[in-house]
């Protein structure tokens, strides 16, 4: 008699869930925690929602099912060893990437790659993602270049207004 296998609906549900993940999220990064304090997992979990991204500690073996059926191409092995999370949104990611890599920094988490407008980045270019301005960066370098003719023709009346005082002052010293 041959045993039928059978799958626990909460597994199932997970590797759902994880499929939705990997489909309604522009970024997906992958990072080792095996160092990382559950005190600072508790405030990156913070900082991490307060610029509209999730973060999730993951089963790598139903997880690596969910990428195989979700993605259109392959993601390493080492996405899915070791104490793994994953930092997933659809805003703005340079500003969590900034956060990962402080941590990076202090060798309690490291970044193993992450999955970026479609396509796998490996570590070294997924860790360059922080190199890019914040939405608010841009808006203010925006708001910078409208406002500079502006600040350049009110420098100009500032010096022909500031001139007069001086050529009164020169006229006066040669007399």
């Amino acid at each position: 008699m041959e045993k039928k296998l059978s799958i626990k609906p909460e597994k199932i549900a997970y590797l759902e869930k994880m499929q939705d993940i990997f489909k309604n999220n522009s970024y997906v990064i992958f990072c080792n925690f095996s160092l990382l304090p559950v005190k600072k997992f508790e405030e990156l979990r913070t900082t991490v929602k307060e610029k509209n991204g999730n973060i999730k500690v993951i089963k790598t073996n139903i997880t690596c099912i969910a990428a195989k059926k979700t993605l259109s191409f392959e993601l390493p092995d080492e996405m899915f060893k070791q104490n793994t999370f994953i930092v997933y949104g659809t805003d703005e990611v340079s500003g969590i990437v900034k956060d990962l890599k402080l941590l990076q920094k202090s060798k309690t988490v490291s970044i193993k790659g992450a999955i970026f407008d479609g396509s796998f980045l490996p570590a070294s270019a997924a860790e360059k993602l922080s190199d890019m301005p914040t939405r608010q960066e841009l808006y203010g370098m925006l708001a910078n270049i409208c406002a500079s003719p502006y600040t350049r023709f009110a420098r100009v009346l500032n010096e022909v207004i500031a001139q007069l005082p001086r050529a009164l002052n020169a006229v006066s010293k040669n007399k």
